[in-house]
C-alpha cells in the first residue's frame, strides 16, 4: 500500500511483476506496467508528463479519479480506467477494458451501396461519447446548394472507437429527415451493422421490407435546406 507519496520529478512507480497493489493520492512523473502487473488500484493520482504517453499493460486494474498529463495507451485486459487525460486521448488497444470521455466532436463518413452522396457546401457533423463499453453519438446531416444524395441506401461512420461491436445487429436509436419547408419528413430507426457504421431504416414498410433512407428515399426531401438528424447507443466488447 502506498498512500500520498510524491516524487521528485522522477517515475515513482514501476507495477512490472506486482499483484495486489495499492497506490492512494500523491504524484508521479510516469508510471510503467508490464504484460505480467495484475489487479494495480490507483485513486486520486497527479501523473506528470516527463516519461512521455503512459501506457498501461497487464489486467485487471482499476484506475479511478486520476489526472494524467499525457495520453494514455490501454494495452490491459479487463480493466477500468476513469481518470482525467488531455483531450481524452485515450487509446485502446486492449480487450474487456472499461473507460470513459466527456462529449467530443468527430465527422462520419456518409457512403452509400449506390453511387456515392456528395457533401459539396452542406455541413455534417457528430459528437459522441463512452461510458464504460457503452458509446453514444449525435449526428447532423444538412444540405448545401451542392449537396447531392447519390442512389442506394446510406451508411454513416460511428465514432472513432476500435472495439468490435456486440452481436446480434443492435437497433439502437431513432432519427428525423425533413425538407427545408418541413411539409415533407419521415422518422426512422438506426441499425448498427457489423462493421463500423449505422444505417437508417424507416418504419414504412414495402413489401415486407423496410425502407432504407438514401439517395432514392424518401424522395421529396432532398435538396437545399433539408436535414437529417439522428442519435444511436451500442455496445462495445
Amino acid at each position: 500500500h502506498f498512500t500520498d507519496c510524491e516524487s521528485k520529478g522522477c517515475t515513482l512507480f514501476n507495477f512490472g511483476g506486482c499483484s495486489d497493489l495499492y497506490v492512494t493520492g500523491g504524484y508521479s512523473n510516469g508510471l510503467i506496467f508490464g504484460a505480467n502487473s495484475s489487479k494495480v488500484m490507483i485513486t486520486n493520482m497527479r501523473i506528470g508528463g516527463a516519461a512521455g504517453t503512459v501506457t498501461i499493460d497487464g489486467s485487471s486494474h482499476q484506475i479511478r479519479n486520476c489526472v494524467f498529463a499525457v495520453p494514455v495507451i490501454l494495452e490491459c485486459t479487463g480493466s477500468h480506467f476513469y481518470c482525467e487525460v488531455p483531450d481524452y486521448n485515450i487509446t485502446d488497444n486492449g480487450q474487456n477494458n472499461d473507460w470513459m470521455t466527456k462529449p467530443l466532436s468527430f465527422t462520419p463518413t456518409w457512403t452509400s451501396d449506390g453511387t456515392a452522396p456528395f457533401l459539396g457546401n452542406g455541413t455534417l457533423k457528430g459528437i459522441w461519447s463512452r461510458n464504460g463499453r457503452t458509446i453514444t453519438a449525435v449526428v447532423e446531416l444538412s444540405f448545401g446548394t451542392l449537396t447531392t444524395p447519390g442512389t442506394g441506401s446510406w451508411f454513416f461512420g460511428c465514432p472513432p472507437v476500435t472495439e468490435n461491436p456486440f452481436t446480434p445487429t443492435q437497433h439502437c436509436g431513432s432519427g428525423f429527415v425533413s425538407n427545408a419547408s418541413g411539409n415533407a419528413a419521415s422518422t426512422f430507426s438506426v441499425r448498427k451493422e457489423i462493421s463500423n457504421n449505422v444505417k437508417l431504416l424507416t418504419s414504412n414498410f414495402s413489401s415486407g421490407v423496410a425502407e432504407a433512407i438514401g439517395g432514392t428515399y424518401p424522395t421529396a426531401v432532398w435538396g437545399s435546406g433539408s436535414y437529417v438528424r439522428f442519435s444511436y447507443t451500442y455496445f462495445v466488447k
